[in-house]
């Protein structure tokens, strides 16, 4: 860290493998560690490689290892630095009167309320007919969103991840979810499937993110029109 950077109390540029570990070990001073606390605030990069470098390290200890093994620790940080590229699927949903009326997106829409009842194979067994079903691949991971009306004129959101490579589903892959930049939930997949539950109108991101490298976002938004 430079040193007018530390009496400053931010850091601009983007931590360095050693004083992200050393961070998350809490083995830096408690004004650097402070300085770093208020640039992750800031910084999605640097905090993807702070919440994997975590998730690693808890795998390995949950095994009776001390240490990560090199060549791991090596490959998570290469693929997070140098081959991470975040995918974007962007769905805006129309509302009226309650209802869905119209869906424009980016990836592919399986199904609609509009669209004919045949399409409920296509969008899978869990689909219920006022759904909204959209699909996109990321790298090797198929991302399936489902959208429906929740209890109290809120909304459902699942998301489903499928891993195309091994053909099976995407477990205990953390999904983030994110409103005007304020994370409100966090989950892990169970059998490749998360829901956010009683969800208002409005815009929201949901990110994830596995070890190979492949990443994605989804911009949903949900628009009341009267």
């Amino acid at each position: 860290m430079k040193a007018d950077e530390m009496n400053s109390g931010y850091i601009s540029a983007c931590l360095s493998d050693e004083m992200v570990e050393c961070w998350v070990q809490n083995m830096l001073p408690a004004q650097e560690q402070a300085a770093i606390g208020r640039h992750l605030d800031q910084c999605p990069d640097c905090r993807t490689l702070v919440r994997l470098f975590r998730e690693v390290t808890a795998g390995y200890e949950a095994e009776g290892c001390r240490t990560i093994p090199l060549a791991l620790d090596q490959q998570v940080r290469k693929t997070v630095r140098e081959g991470w590229e975040m995918q974007v699927m962007n769905i805006v949903i129309k509302i009226v009167s309650g209802a869905y009326s119209a869906c424009q997106t980016t990836g592919d829409v399986l199904y609609a309320p509009w669209m004919p009842s045949t399409a409920l194979l296509r969008a899978g067994k869990t689909t219920q007919p006022g759904s909204i079903v959209v699909e996109k691949v990321f790298g090797s991971i198929r991302c399936r969103v489902e959208v429906d009306h929740g209890p109290g004129g809120h909304h459902r959101i699942s998301v489903v991840l499928y891993d195309l490579a091994r053909n099976l589903p995407l477990a205990q892959t953390q999904t983030l979810l994110f409103m005007d930049e304020v994370e409100v939930e966090s989950q892990l997949t169970v059998d490749g499937r998360c829901v956010f539950e009683d969800l208002r109108p409005g815009a929201y991101r949901c990110e994830f993110i596995v070890l190979d490298g492949t990443g994605g976002h989804l911009n949903l938004h949900l628009a009341n029109e009267t």
